[in-house]
């Protein structure tokens, strides 16, 4: 409606912000949205850990999807998002395509850490929220 109401610069906007407050409603802390946490370690012999320290943001999506294009293909993979304190749709859909990609050019991939979070809707790419304890 903005968008329709001004211009589009305005709604995209207008978009964007709308955006970062539903997400700091969900508990993402304003640092994420500046700066992430990605760290890759050897796991085992032939596998990796990809762990996600920060909250997984349509502002860092890009810098999550280079950390994890640095991984050798055809390896055993778990991504743990156990101290995520908000993973966003934008960021999912993301995930979903990558992990696509990595198991169908051979490699084994893992997500572990989402029985700790909250589904915020029905869809399967929904914004997941770390629950309270």
């Amino acid at each position: 409606v903005v968008t329709l109401a001004t211009d589009l610069l305005v709604g995209v906007g207008t978009g964007i912000l709308l955006e970062i407050v539903v997400n700091l409603s969900h508990g993402a802390p304003l640092r994420d949205f500046f700066k992430s946490s990605f760290t890759i370690s050897q796991h085992g012999k032939d596998g990796y850990l990809l762990d996600v320290n920060s909250s997984m943001l349509f502002t860092n999506v890009l810098k999550f999807k280079k950390t994890f294009l640095s991984i050798p293909e055809k390896h055993k993979v778990i991504i743990s998002v156990h101290d995520c304190a908000v993973v966003d749709h934008t960021s999912l859909i993301m995930l979903n395509s990558l992990i696509d990609n990595y198991t169908e050019s051979g490699g084994n991939i893992k997500l572990v850490g989402f029985e700790n979070h909250e589904q915020m809707g029905l869809a399967p790419t929904s914004t997941r929220k770390l629950k309270l304890e």
